[in-house]
């Protein structure tokens, strides 16, 4: 983090009052209330009223009042306090030749605000600390600064020169790198230490070292990509990273950590202390830990998208087939009916020749083969040929169902179960099958496939049906993955129950509300309990608002207002200006008429 990281205009911008602003500013920030007109109007002399209004507006406006500001006091701020005191602009030349009155008016101002000036000793510390729990949250420095300014407008401080607070600030990247280290103390055991160190030692087996392997993203949504990210993640797994605890670091240190840790190379994370590389490397393998589960579901359900397209491709091509092989087989046995039928002129002893005469014997027999392939119950849909991937599905299924632990958050079926079935199929767990299927969650269109016939289940395509049904759950947020960010439950979004305790008050002061959960319910009851009357009145009348015999409430439906006469006389001038055109007119206008492919409509 650079020493100095505000440029000179912003730190003009900080120090000064603004050189205009908006009439809607103005109106809110330089006017004075009856309290402030009263003090105003305490001190004696027009120059000494003008002055001290000005650093009222000054102070309440920048929270800070700079040296020498009665030289840079705009003068169309000047002009306007002098409006609203009834005084001349000019009295202002006259206000800075005492340094002790304007001291004396500053202790006053402070008084009647309620402030206090700025005391390195004793504040610096208490801003220290607040700024470093932000610190860990951002590490943006303008963003920290803005928050130190407001954490002093807050604490009724006046804030000191801004390179002051731009130094702290600066000071709080290597603080936020100690505390990181502090919090992760018992968590960096030295086996965790040593298997930490490992990640940047190139491993033989892979060929370079675990940190640049981990840190590829795939590439592609295949099978054998799928394996791999599957392979990357049960390696982290074997670290131990599902189960260190990372809590008390808010996630967003984590990710900017993580983002470090990924971006730097394996020679410039060893040469870093121990308090810098061990936490980025910790948080690289929580996150990357977390971006692998993503990226296993993200590709299963790209993978599955793509070799359903590719079924469903291959049913049209094989349709096609079907369809061109039975018109070659018709006209063939038509050909071969012909001789058969003409009884006058083709004696029975000649048929035969006749026949093969019209179509060669082995065309016959390939078109009495389609007509009897055609009888056959063949693949009527996708199934069939998605089934034809079985083998590479399974290839890296197993790992997913076995590895990724998947929540149910939809109830209603047992495709909780049927999952469980399919994993221990997979994992070899489970040979037989149980006796009784889950099978409530299958769609119509899977049933068939799975069950052919009663009673006869076809395990391959039951696999399928439950993989196919998990893609869609997570699509719709039925099913959520536990270590993820993209397919993660609804709670894991909020405050941890163990940390909302801490955060309350904050939030509270933030929102504006007291810090009394009572006082909102009670405040809530009171607005209710205000509608009741009116209520008791619509009931009491029996209109459309009532009760029934059986004491349930009716809200009889409202009907829908007419058009008026005026929308109903446009639509019939509009409906009577449209050109009346023929069908067959607007398709020949389009593009794909001018392509030839209508002519056979028309025809």
């Amino acid at each position: 983090m650079p020493a100095d990281f505000l440029s000179d205009h912003e730190c003009t911008a900080y120090q000064t009052v603004p050189a205009e602003l908006s009439a809607a500013d103005i109106s809110l920030l330089c006017g004075f209330s009856p309290m402030d007109r009263q003090l105003i109007a305490n001190q004696r002399r027009d120059y000494n009223r003008l002055g001290f209004a000005l650093q009222l507006i000054i102070i309440r406006l920048l929270n800070h009042l700079p040296q020498g500001w009665y030289d840079q006091v705009p003068a169309w701020l000047t002009a306007h306090v002098a409006a609203q005191l009834a005084v001349d602009p000019a009295a202002l030349d006259t206000y800075g030749e005492r340094e002790a009155t304007r001291t004396a008016h500053t202790q006053v101002i402070l008084a009647y605000l309620r402030c206090r000036r700025w005391q390195p000793l004793i504040d610096i510390g208490l801003l220290e600390n607040w700024l470093l729990e932000r610190a860990l949250q951002h590490d943006n420095e303008r963003v920290l600064l803005g928050m130190a300014c407001e954490w002093l407008r807050g604490e009724g401080i006046l804030r000191p020169a801004i390179i002051e607070l731009e130094r702290l600030v600066t000071s709080l990247a290597e603080l936020a790198n100690q505390e990181t280290y502090r919090r992760l103390d018992a968590l960096l055991t030295p086996a965790t230490r040593e298997a930490l160190d490992r990640l940047l030692v190139v491993d033989a087996e892979l060929g370079l070292t675990p940190h640049n392997w981990l840190a590829k993203p795939p590439v592609s949504p295949t099978a054998s990509q799928i394996r791999l990210t599957l392979r990357k993640r049960q390696y982290l797994t074997a670290l131990g990273v599902e189960g260190w605890q990372t809590d008390s670091l808010h996630p967003n240190r984590r990710k900017r950590l993580a983002a470090l840790a990924r971006s730097k190379t394996n020679q410039a994370l060893a040469r870093l202390g121990h308090a810098r590389r061990y936490p980025m490397l910790v948080a690289f393998c929580q996150e990357t830990h977390i971006t692998l589960t993503d990226y296993v579901v993200r590709l299963f359900d790209e993978y599955w998208e793509d070799i359903v397209g590719r079924a469903n491709r291959e049913l049209v091509d094989s349709q096609i087939r079907q369809i061109k092989a039975k018109d070659s087989a018709l006209i063939a046995l038509g050909k071969a009916a012909q001789p058969i039928v003409d009884e006058i002129n083709i004696p029975a002893s000649e048929l035969r020749q006749r026949v093969y005469d019209q179509i060669p014997r082995e065309e016959l027999l390939a078109a009495i083969e389609v007509v009897l392939a055609l009888t056959e119950k063949g693949p009527r849909t996708f199934h069939s040929f998605l089934s034809t991937r079985y083998r590479s599905i399974k290839s890296f299924s197993a790992g997913m169902l076995d590895q990724l632990v998947f929540e149910h958050a939809f109830e209603g079926d047992d495709f909780q179960q049927a999952m469980e079935l399919v994993s221990d199929w997979q994992s070899g767990r489970r040979r037989k099958l149980p006796d009784k299927v889950p099978m409530t969650f299958l769609l119509p269109s899977w049933k068939a496939f799975v069950e052919p016939f009663s009673g006869q289940l076809d395990r391959q395509a039951y696999e399928l049906s439950v993989l196919a049904r998990l893609r869609d759950r997570l699509r719709s947020g039925d099913v959520y993955v536990r270590h993820s960010r993209r397919y993660a439950g609804p709670d894991t979004y909020l405050i941890p129950p163990a940390h909302w305790r801490s955060h309350r008050p904050n939030l509270l002061a933030h929102l504006g509300y007291r810090d009394a959960t009572a006082y909102r319910l009670d405040e809530h009851l009171a607005d209710l309990e205000s509608h009741l009357p009116l209520l008791e009145q619509l009931l009491a009348e029996g209109g459309d608002i009532r009760l029934d015999e059986q004491g349930e409430l009716v809200i009889t439906p409202l009907k829908a207002e007419g058009l008026p006469k005026s929308v109903v006389a446009l639509r019939a001038v509009i409906d009577r200006l449209l050109p009346r055109v023929e069908l067959t007119d607007v398709l020949r206008g389009r593009p794909c008429g001018r392509g030839g492919c209508l002519d056979r409509l028309f025809e």
